[in-house]
């Protein structure tokens, strides 16, 4: 425990729904008081008893350490001093730079209550995660953002955007290569099943698809589902697919959920599509092929595809994709810059001194960054930056160009990056990427 002025800090792992009254299966007060709390912050609905065991259970499974802030004090008729004003919750999954998986530290259920703001609660939650992350050896962090405006100044990064598309498929919707049957097979699946070969698929394209982020506990029932909002009876509306790969085994599934539109704006049956994950380009195409060919269906929703998603190129009428939207996803905050930048493969070949700047002073340094085939080598060579590095860049840039997210000749034109011209274009060179990073979990 620790003080900040009238507030009480106190972290603590999620218990079991178990560990209240013997075999009631009653979740630990203090808990409970948290999960409420998060709640509250987001406008969802409370939990059942039954929808608060679970979550809780999901939340002992990933291991989280869960933040509050607490008052000693509160007024009559207010919401108790057991439930916190501020939430923050932290938790280690891997993320894929397409050639290694790192140790990640993600953050999650960040709230402050309205009438605790601007009392330096976040920042001291986040700096103190993030001081802990860095201790442990977690070489990044990560989070998604509910408000775009307030992360930067730890040091974080837009990394991943996806788009959100809608597909014609009425008459006009046709993949040629299909024909051909080049895009294998798909069968519609059980529910239910889909919680058995996910992990799996998951993965497999989790491994090799750079940007990703390892999934927690909840999202098998999230995406088949089970987790149905906060009501208590899954969702039977969701539906799913299957593509098998030549062996007959599942690389690629889907679920979706019918959405009558007639009686809106639309006027057309849609179907939303809950979860894609791929493992390569013909399992991709193939769930897609199956789901632009449903009977009555005129118009498929996507949420989260990729910037540079191949489908509308494999269309015979690319006029029938539109993208509706576009928006950021993953965040990430280097915190250790050579374990970060070693964990990946480059472009162009090449030797520079780096200089980074971090207003926490996590990851602040000047490094000599060389790549000779693609392999990087990564040396510190002071423990601030120096002020006759090649290139010197902040913290939350270079957590956006990791992975190629943001290229380092539009930071550079954006002044996000200084230095001369010469190496700056010989680090976009290095850094340059074939594919956008690509992350389709939500934590």
């Amino acid at each position: 425990m620790s003080q900040h002025d009238q507030y009480e800090i106190r972290r603590f792992r999620a218990g079991r729904p178990d560990d209240g009254a013997a075999g009631s299966g009653a979740v630990p007060p203090e808990t409970e008081a948290w999960l409420q709390a998060v709640n509250r912050g987001f406008y969802d609905q409370a939990f059942t008893p039954r929808t608060l065991r679970r979550e809780a259970g999901y939340y002992h499974a990933d291991d989280r350490l869960m933040t509050g802030v607490y008052v000693a004090d509160a007024p009559r008729y207010s919401v108790g001093a057991e439930v916190p004003v501020a939430t923050f919750t932290s938790f280690t999954n891997t993320l894929s730079t397409g050639d290694a998986l790192l140790p990640a530290h993600l953050i999650s259920d960040v709230t402050v209550r309205p009438t605790h703001r601007r009392r330096g609660l976040l920042r001291r939650m986040m700096t103190d995660s993030l001081a802990s992350a860095h201790g442990a050896g977690l070489p990044i962090a990560a989070l998604t953002a509910t408000e775009a405006t307030i992360y930067g100044r730890f040091g974080f990064g837009v990394a991943t955007q996806t788009s959100t598309v809608e597909l014609d498929t009425t008459s006009r919707f046709a993949l040629p290569m299909a024909e051909d049957g080049a895009v294998g097979v798909v069968e519609l699946a059980r529910r239910e099943a889909i919680a058995e070969v996910a992990g799996d698929v998951f993965t497999r394209f989790h491994e090799n698809t750079r940007g990703s982020v390892g999934r927690q506990a909840a999202y098998p029932a999230r995406i088949d589902g089970t987790i149905n909002g906060y009501r208590e009876e899954p969702d039977l509306s969701v539906r799913a697919a299957l593509h098998y790969d030549d062996d007959g085994a599942p690389d690629g599934y889907l679920t979706y959920r019918y959405v009558d539109g007639r009686g809106s704006t639309d006027a057309v049956p849609v179907i939303k599509i809950l979860d894609l994950v791929a493992t390569g380009p013909d399992s991709y195409l193939g769930l897609w092929n199956f789901i632009g060919n449903l009977d009555l269906i005129e118009r498929v929703r996507y949420d989260t595809a990729r910037i540079d998603d191949p489908l509308p190129w494999a269309m015979a009428d690319t006029r029938g994709y539109r993208v509706t939207g576009r928006s950021d996803l993953l965040w990430l905050r280097v915190l250790d810059p050579i374990a970060c930048l070693q964990a990946r493969r480059y472009s162009g070949d090449g030797e520079l001194s780096l200089a980074v700047t971090d207003p926490l002073d996590l990851a602040a340094g000047t490094f000599d960054v060389g790549v000779s085939g693609g392999v990087p080598s990564v040396q510190q060579t002071a423990t601030g930056p120096r002020t006759d590095a090649d290139v010197t860049i902040d913290v939350a840039s270079l957590s956006s160009a990791f992975l190629g997210g943001a290229t380092i000749g539009a930071l550079a034109d954006a002044g996000r990056i200084r230095g001369d011209e010469t190496a700056i274009r010989k680090l976009a060179r290095m850094f340059a990427v074939d594919r956008a990073p690509y992350c389709i979990t939500h934590f």
